[in-house]
């Protein structure tokens, strides 16, 4: 990469950093979070497109378009844009979801909602202040073909299926609007037959525990298992964290014990301290002290040591792709981490990537690419093409609903 090229890139990448952080921050602090004020920046255009693009990807415009905090009059029109476009696709999807759960009861089958679609009317204030990218709902798997007439009744129809989950998804499927909600948006529903993640190819199946466990318990469980499989391949959006914040505060003792034996017994202990201190760093005083050091003491080394835990290293809002230092905080084995990064190096580049030239990493060969994402000098496309669509996108209309 060009020096110029790798400037800019480093530019964009401090930029990233430090709008993801306030604004994060920011929306903590709107949900009640007892932290000291976000960081000041100083805000330039291409740091306000960056910021309405991070406010979208992290699920968070709508929060902070409800709150009072010193944004630029270009995001804050964009982020009023935000909080309509949630307002309306909540209307949407809600809808869906209750038609989908009434042909289901119909059929003797009892649904239960998760994520989004059991949160945007209990966690939050208003469903609108939660965007959802879909609607998830977990089943027995006796009650699959229940489930097919139930979609279809409710106009959608089944895309694909593994052992983990169905999807069906609602026509049209075009996407209207990339970088903010739409209720025209496609609307997909996500039918689990079981809750499970890998972590360096080592799967965790928390099905049983979540089904035994008190609601509000299963629901912390499912949230800590999603949240750290997000955080481990960067992925993670704030709306998920802020969802196990809030869960978390609403526990009493007797929950959290109920909750550290469903971890042990589907030996998620060690995976369940990356979320834990996430929470912990944007909510504090959220999280039980003494259930992240049992976790902690489970989790390993390198996330045991890791100096810092940031929404911005763990999402696609990290524009380097991170090194191997931050994917061997998930990993359980030092067997299993020398199988990954075997097969993660072997996977490296791809498909030639259309983005601008600073961008690019398809044009090197496999073994530069392979070492570049070791030393975490590569670039991630998923989040370059972000950021070349956010610099680009015109200014929303200050006049917007």
């Amino acid at each position: 990469m060009h020096c110029g090229h790798a400037d800019g890139v480093k530019q964009i990448q401090r930029d990233l950093f430090e709008v993801t952080e306030a604004l994060c921050a920011t929306a903590a602090r709107a949900l009640g979070a007892r932290s000291g004020a976000a960081p000041k920046l100083v805000w330039t255009d291409g740091r306000s497109r960056l910021a309405a693009m991070v406010a979208h990807v992290h699920g968070i415009g709508p929060l902070l378009d409800s709150f009072e905090w010193d944004a630029p009059d270009p995001l804050r029109a964009e982020l009023r844009q935000q909080a309509a476009g949630s307002r309306a696709r909540a209307v949407r999807l809600l809808a869906v979801r209750d038609s989908i759960v009434a042909a289901l009861r119909e059929s003797g089958v009892e649904p239960i909602a998760l994520k989004g679609a059991a949160f945007a009317e209990t966690l939050y204030a208003a469903p609108g202040l939660r965007p959802m990218a879909d609607l998830d709902f977990l089943i027995a798997e006796t009650d699959a073909e229940a489930c097919d007439r139930a979609a279809l009744s409710a106009g959608l129809t089944r895309s694909s299926a593994s052992d983990r989950h169905i999807v069906y998804a609602l026509e049209p499927t075009r996407i209207v609007a990339l970088l903010r909600e739409d209720p025209d948006n496609p609307i997909k529903l996500e039918v689990h037959r079981r809750l499970a993640e890998a972590f360096w190819g080592v799967p965790y199946d928390i099905t049983g525990a979540f089904r035994r466990a008190d609601r509000p318990v299963g629901h912390c469980l499912h949230g800590l298992l999603h949240c750290s499989h997000h955080a481990s391949v960067r992925t993670l959006r704030f709306c998920q964290v802020a969802d196990l914040a809030l869960l978390l505060a609403n526990l009493v003792p007797r929950d959290l014990a109920s909750l550290v034996a469903a971890l042990r017994a589907c030996g998620g202990l060690g995976w369940a301290y990356a979320p834990l201190k996430l929470v912990e760093g944007y909510f504090p005083g959220v999280v039980d002290a003494g259930m992240v050091a049992e976790t902690a003491r489970a989790a390993p080394a390198l996330a045991r040591h890791a100096r810092r835990w940031t929404i911005s290293e763990l999402s696609f809002c990290a524009l380097g792709d991170g090194g191997i230092a931050i994917r061997l905080r998930w990993a359980p084995t030092l067997l299993a981490a020398a199988r990954g990064l075997l097969r993660h190096a072997l996977d490296q580049g791809g498909a030639r990537s259309e983005l601008a030239a600073e961008f690019q990493s398809g044009r090197y060969g496999r073994a530069t690419r392979g070492l570049a994402w070791l030393l975490g000098r590569g670039v991630r496309p998923v989040s370059a093409r972000l950021v070349e669509l956010a610099l680009a996108a015109p200014p929303a209309e200050a006049g917007a609903p």
